[in-house]
């Protein structure tokens, strides 16, 4: 049996935003991602457990599962052709959403 726990209004709303469009993007491009580092841990105990964490990171970081660097720049190109988007550093590794989030990939 499978329960599943409501945290609707537990994730700051720059980061449900900028979730949901990443998780458009890559279900379109059949690319599987999945969330990783502090936020992760933020969510699972902040918001699943209500466990208080000490921030230790403000960006988003998502690890993406692809048969090659070709579907790196798919996915990529596509956040950025959303105008949601924009690269912060030289690498293309980091970008911030309009509202302010930063994923790093």
């Amino acid at each position: 049996m499978i329960i599943y726990k409501d945290i609707s209004g537990k994730i700051e709303r720059e980061i449900v935003d900028a979730l949901a469009l990443i998780t458009e993007i890559a279900h379109q491009l059949e690319i599987p991602f999945f969330l990783v580092g502090a936020k992760a841990r933020d969510i699972f105990f902040s918001a699943i457990h209500d466990i208080k964490t000490t921030r230790a990171s403000l960006d988003i970081d998502i690890g993406i599962s692809v048969n090659s660097w070709d579907d790196v720049t798919r996915l990529i190109d596509a956040m950025l052709s959303t105008g949601q988007f924009e690269t912060v550093n030289k690498i293309g590794s980091r970008f911030k959403h309009k509202n302010g989030a930063l994923v790093d990939i």
